[in-house]
């Protein structure tokens, strides 16, 4: 019987589709460990004492043994000294490598080990993945199987991901059999957005960047390098239950019978934009080429493939509906697999600004590079859809791993208008980089950005990705995760370019038309109105929370366009909070704010007039709450957070809140009960607010709705 819990938190240019074995460990030759690094170590040579989870083991060579067909890692109860500190228990980590002594890593592929677990109380067995390069846990990180303490009837199959900050999102596998009585099968598959995980062929969980917080997802991005160990857990583990092991238990093995990695069916996916617009021409749909095989696509009703149809490669003009682009591909002597591309279409952007088209527009000055850009050069192959006489060229430093452009003069008012897709960057690009290549774009607020203090002040990036080499084509950044959450939204001054993350590469990339497009401004379909102290109030003030002065019902102070009201309430903020808050109770859970949710999108929205002596620029934020959650409690009951900022002094104006940030994920959208406001958040002024017409202004409903990701915490990283 299996249950399944929802647990919170580039290939080469040819590949053959039936799985092929690419690697592998049978351990049949005893005492040979040559395709693994011996790790030796408590993790403090390495800035990492204990491995980050207070674990109580120390790893040494010698519990790692190749006898009887099988890798042992033993774990015991024994003393060992590293470095001065002694450890209790003892046991081994292993990771794969290469003959020469580099690490062996991999990209894509079905991955498995043929393992029995130990038994005992505090042990932690892992069969897991890193990334080389890596830097967690914002490279990633693959746990393919976990286990803890006596006779294990579960595992867990996890990932690790930055968004923001540390996350992890992962399933159990529950079973009623002991999987320390006998060898199990624990496997991925891995492709470019999805992994699956399997026990003994039972497929248990299925990740992709749809049920990740963020829609994270650096698992396209990097090569990572196996790992198996076993951990001892104790009380400052949260994963083993923060509780002591039992020395009566130890010793205890981990074997392992082999480890195998092919490549085939799991390398592949669907390449292409998942978000088109109506009408939009000339899509590129691709997989990446495999020997020997014929290919038949198809598209929804509507749409046409202009070219490419029985290649790896399709273009395609867009209509007013989406649907799946699929891709069926045959070789001979295996099985035919379908790859399916779920692509939605909505209302076209309209042009905001050209920033930088190196002739007329040029709005856009460059700092720090490390690469040579020249602004003004010839087209080198004008066509479609780039015939400009002049663009700028960049070349890539090819000893830079991590190759920068920085500019200024992209105005990015609030980014999170490009997080939710209402404001897009578009850039022509002609490249000698190989289809495939990415390009990520940061934004980043220069006050408090150094080269040395990743990741403050990056506060969100978006990426695309080339599908032509030595062609124009246009390019449109999407959305890739948070990445400093600490960096509002509003204070964005700089914006950065860097060309293939991650890889050491000397290409050219020319440039053209960097732009910005927007959606049409939906119209108000209805307003509801939360207070306006003229006779309609359907929130209440809450003075038992509130720190300032809030007195409702005064004197207009200067009754003009916005707020012509007799009436408005007057707000001093308190100068000795640092945070200010202001309460409203809305009612019952879900009776006054519906849903979050549709905040959240911005398919309502709230607004505020407000008059005030604060500088211009100053920040209103404001919380959608369940009042359960205790005030000293942050970030308990804070469903969501949205800002303004002010654009007068002593003036009216109308405040519109957009979204920012979940501060806790885990209070239901539909259990709103409270309205927080902070006034100039972070400082200690006494200034005075005036506000009036707290409102819910509810727009036409978006053409796009997106699942809700399962985002329940477990646990913390691995070893």
């Amino acid at each position: 019987m299996l249950t399944a819990l929802c647990l919170f938190g580039t290939p080469a240019a040819v590949w053959a589709q039936c799985n092929q074995l690419v690697w592998a460990d049978e351990f049949n030759t005893p005492g040979d460990l040559s395709k693994w690094q011996v790790y030796e170590g408590d993790g403090c040579n390495v800035g990492n004492c204990n491995f980050g989870n207070a674990e109580l083991q120390a790893y040494r060579a010698a519990n790692a043994t190749v006898t009887g067909g099988f890798l042992n890692i033993a774990t015991r109860y024994e003393n060992t000294v590293v470095g001065g500190r002694t450890y209790n228990y003892t046991s081994a980590k292993l990771q794969s490598k290469t003959a020469s002594g580099a690490l062996q890593t991999f990209k894509y592929g079905k991955i498995e080990a043929r393992m029995k677990l130990p038994s005992a109380q505090g042990i932690w067995p892992a069969f897991w993945m890193l990334a080389d390069p890596g830097n967690w846990p914002y490279t990633g990180e693959i746990d393919i199987m976990e286990a803890k303490h006596k006779n294990p009837k579960s595992v867990a199959g996890t990932i690790h991901y930055d968004a923001g900050g540390w996350h992890f999102t992962g399933r159990e596998y529950s079973g009623t059999v002991d999987l320390s009585a006998d060898f199990h099968v624990y496997t991925i598959e891995w492709g470019p957005d999805q992994i699956k995980w399997f026990v003994d062929g039972t497929l248990y969980h299925t990740a992709s960047p749809a049920t990740t917080f963020g829609n994270a997802w650096p698992f396209n991005t990097n090569n990572y390098y196996l790992i198996l160990n076993t951990a001892v857990g104790g009380p400052g583990t949260p994963f083993t239950g923060n509780t002591a092991p039992n020395p009566a238990d130890y010793p205890s093995t981990t074997q392992v019978d082999y480890v195998r990695v092919y490549t085939g069916p799991s390398n592949y996916a669907v390449y292409g934009d998942g978000q088109v617009f109506q009408g939009e021409q000339g899509k590129t749909y691709r997989l990446d080429p495999i020997a020997g095989a014929t290919y038949s696509w198809t598209v929804p009703a509507g749409a046409t493939i202009t070219s490419g149809q029985g290649t790896s490669s399709i273009q395609v003009n867009w209509g007013t509906t989406g649907g799946d682009v699929t891709a069926s591909v045959a070789v001979n002597g295996c099985a035919a697999t379908t790859y399916t591309k779920v692509v939605t279409v909505s209302t076209p952007l309209q042009l905001d600004r050209v920033y930088e088209d190196y002739e007329a527009n040029r709005a856009l000055t460059y700092g720090t590079m490390t690469g040579v850009l020249t602004q003004t050069t010839a087209n080198p192959a004008p066509a479609a859809p780039n015939t400009s006489s002049t663009v700028g060229r960049y070349v890539r430093n090819g000893s830079e791993q991590y190759d920068v452009l920085y500019v200024r003069g992209l105005t990015v008012s609030n980014a999170a208008d490009f997080a939710a897709g209402r404001r897009k960057v578009y850039m022509d690009v002609y490249s000698t980089a190989p289809v495939g290549s990415k390009i990520t774009m940061q934004f980043e607020n220069s006050r408090t950005v150094l080269a040395t203090n990743y990741p403050t002040g990056r506060q969100s990036s978006y990426y695309a990705t080339t599908s032509r080499q030595n062609a124009w084509e246009t390019l449109e950044f999407d959305f890739e995760k948070v990445i400093d959450a600490g960096t509002s939204v509003y204070d964005i001054d700089n914006v950065v370019f860097l060309f293939q993350p991650g890889v050491t590469s000397g290409a050219t990339f020319y440039l053209d038309n960097i732009l910005v497009k927007k959606k049409p401004d939906a119209p108000v379909v209805a307003t509801d109105v939360l207070e306006n102290y003229d006779g309609t109030s359907r929130i209440t003030f809450d003075a038992t929370l509130t720190n300032g002065a809030y007195t409702p019902a005064v004197a207009n102070p200067s009754a003009t366009a916005p707020n012509t009201s007799a009436k408005v309430a007057r707000y001093v903020r308190n100068s000795v909070e640092q945070y200010d808050v202001l309460f409203f109770t809305a009612g019952t859970p879900g009776s006054v704010i519906e849903d979050a949710s549709l905040f959240k999108d911005q398919t309502n929205q709230i607004l505020v007039d407000v008059y005030t002596s604060a500088p211009v620029g100053t920040p209103v934020v404001l919380n959608l709450q369940n009042k359960a959650a205790a005030a000293g409690t942050y970030p308990a009951g804070r469903n969501s957070s949205y800002e303004a900022r002010t654009t007068k002094q002593n003036g009216w104006e109308t405040l519109a809140f957009s979204y920012t940030s979940s501060p806790d994920a885990g209070t239901a959208n539909v259990s709103i009960d409270q309205l927080a406001f902070l006034f100039a958040n972070n400082s200690r002024t006494s200034d005075t607010y005036y506000v009036d017409n707290i409102r819910v202004a509810k727009y036409a409903a978006p053409q796009l709705t997106r699942p809700e990701p399962c985002l329940r915490t477990t646990r913390p990283r691995t070893t």
